[in-house]
């Protein structure tokens, strides 16, 4: 599983396993077949494809879309999610919706 540890100003898109300990300000987009494990903190949406896996730890500022696949949340959404498919599982220690 690769690592990605700079902060980046874009939007990234993941199609491979990856662990996320930074800061991303801008979307994340988890594609078919790759894992992503969010540490860090994104200033954006988080786009989870079909057949993709994100367990979140960190905090996304942003919407989250789970479009088919598996979002488990166990850190802070400030946005909302949308659940259009797949799998969502929020933990007893998750936040949704806040304002920071």
């Amino acid at each position: 599983m690769t690592a990605y540890t700079e902060q980046t100003h874009q939007d990234v898109s993941i199609t491979q396993n990856m662990v996320l300990k930074d800061m991303i300000v801008g979307n994340v987009t988890v594609h078919p077949g790759a894992r992503l494990e969010l540490f860090g903190n994104v200033l954006g949406d988080l786009y989870v494809e079909a057949d993709s896996e994100v367990v979140l730890y960190g905090i996304l500022k942003g919407d989250a879309h789970n479009n088919g696949g598996q979002l488990r949340v166990e850190g802070v959404i400030k946005g909302n999610i949308h659940r259009n498919a797949g799998h969502t599982i929020l933990s007893s220690q998750a936040v949704v919706g806040t304002t920071f």
